[in-house]
C-alpha cells in the first residue's frame, strides 16, 4: 500500500463549476472520469480528473495527487491547480490547467486526415520539448541529471 501524504486534507476553497462532462472518460482509464471546469473566482478554466473510489482507498490518488503537485512548474508539464480528497466518502480529484491547443494525438489526426505532413522544425521542437519534460519528471528541478555513485 502507498503511504499517503494528503490523507486528512481536503481542500474545498476550490470553488469551481462545471463546463463540460465526459462521462465514459473513466472506461478503461485510471481516473472516473475527466470534466472541464472553470474556476469561480477568475473564470480560469482548469481540468477536473476524479478518481476511482478504490484508488482513494489504497493511497493511489493521494501518491498522484502528491506527485503531480511537485512536479509542476516546468513549461513542458501541464500545470497543477488544486485538489480535493476527502477520505470518509473516497472521492477525490486533482484540478490541471486546460490546454486550450489539445492534444499532440489529435494533432497527429488532424495532419494524417487532411494529408499534410509535418515540417521537420516541428518534429524537432516537439522532440525535444518531451526530452525535457521526461528529465525534469526523472530528475526535478535540477538542471542536469545526478549520476549514479555506481557509474
Amino acid at each position: 500500500m502507498i503511504q499517503a501524504r494528503f490523507k486528512t486534507e481536503t481542500n474545498r476553497r476550490f470553488r469551481h463549476r462545471c463546463i463540460i462532462s465526459l462521462p465514459g472518460a473513466g472506461e478503461g482509464n485510471f481516473n472516473d472520469g475527466i470534466d472541464l471546469v472553470k474556476k469561480v473566482e477568475d473564470d480560469r478554466l482548469c481540468v477536473k480528473k476524479k478518481f476511482k473510489r478504490g484508488d482513494v482507498r489504497s493511497g493511489l490518488a493521494d501518491h498522484e495527487i502528491y506527485i503531480t503537485s511537485h512536479l509542476s512548474g516546468h513549461a513542458n508539464v501541464v500545470e497543477y491547480q488544486n485538489y480535493y480528497l476527502e477520505p470518509s466518502t473516497s472521492e477525490s480529484a486533482i484540478f490541471t490547467t486546460y490546454c486550450a491547443r489539445g492534444t499532440l494525438l489529435r494533432m497527429i489526426q488532424n495532419y494524417a486526415r487532411e494529408r499534410h505532413s509535418f515540417p521537420e522544425s516541428f518534429i524537432w521542437h516537439v522532440f525535444i520539448s518531451l526530452t525535457k519534460a521526461i528529465v525534469h519528471l526523472q530528475y526535478g528541478t535540477a538542471r542536469s541529471p545526478r549520476r549514479s555513485s555506481r557509474s
